[in-house]
């Protein structure tokens, strides 16, 4: 009898057709890659490595975005505050309340210059100036957000992000309305994704602070304790609020830096 080939070491017995040449697979069975070749499975592992690493490194990294903004949210929480109460207390005054209003939506851009805001700054005449702006930048957000509603809302969505800023720029930077929408969806071009992890991520950290706490409050059922815990749930929610403004005071520092977008 023919002595048979004998097969490589580490490769199992195939079957062989009579010219000597391995049978190939039936049709749609899996094969293994060739050697050096990643499976599918570690193909999509190393791309999600990749893109988690792409999203905490250059501008705008996810979680040190979110430690900064808790950082800056604190050390402000109590201007804050008071500046809040400050501004619920005067709403009702006609003039006066769109220059409270138009300082309130600069926070941000204080916080971004590392300054801790003084509560009384809502009242600074300056702010009054940009009203016809203001205006004028409202009417064409609120135009285009309903025109991007109508492509069933998704597309609202992105341009919500694409003009993220644009009020920044238009305080900070003295544009006008239409230069300012323009200007922020240069600036966050490229980074909408990366913006919308970091919020939502964000969203997620005190979501689950807020599940700790009510379920160890049902979980004991003792109403002292609940009272407690209501307390620090309040708690919880100030530094949020705060630190949701730290963020996007974050978001407004970190795209300015960048250089490849002039204003």
């Amino acid at each position: 009898m023919e002595n048979q080939p004998t097969p490589p070491v580490g490769q199992p017995n195939q079957p062989q057709q009579p010219s000597g040449n391995p049978v190939p697979p039936p049709q749609g069975a899996y094969q293994q890659p060739p050697q050096g070749v990643p499976s599918p499975s570690q193909a999509v592992g190393q791309a999600m490595g990749n893109y988690v690493n792409s999203m905490n490194t250059g501008l705008l990294p996810v979680v040190g975005s979110i430690t900064q903004a808790i950082t800056i949210g604190l050390k402000n929480a109590a201007s804050l505050i008071v500046a809040s109460i400050l501004y619920v207390l005067t709403i009702w005054i006609p003039y006066i309340n769109v220059g409270t209003t138009i300082a309130m939506l600069s926070i941000p851009v204080e916080l971004s210059k590392g300054r801790v805001i003084s509560p009384a700054f809502i009242f600074k005449s300056v702010y009054r100036k940009y009203m016809g702006q203001f205006f004028i930048f409202s009417a064409l957000m609120s135009i285009g957000m309903i025109a991007a509603m109508a492509f069933l809302i998704i597309p609202a969505i992105v341009l919500s992000y694409s003009w993220c800023i644009a009020i920044y720029l238009l305080l900070d930077k003295k544009l006008n309305a239409v230069q300012a929408l323009s200007k922020s969806n240069e600036f966050t071009y490229g980074y909408k994704m990366k913006i919308f992890c970091i919020k939502f991520l964000f969203g997620i950290v005190f979501m689950v602070l807020y599940g700790i706490f009510i379920g160890i409050a049902a979980a004991l059922e003792n109403e002292v304790v609940a009272a407690i815990i209501g307390i620090i749930c309040v708690v919880i929610f100030v530094i949020q609020l705060a630190a949701t403004l730290g963020l996007d005071a974050v978001i407004y520092r970190e795209l300015m830096k960048r250089t490849d977008v002039t204003l």
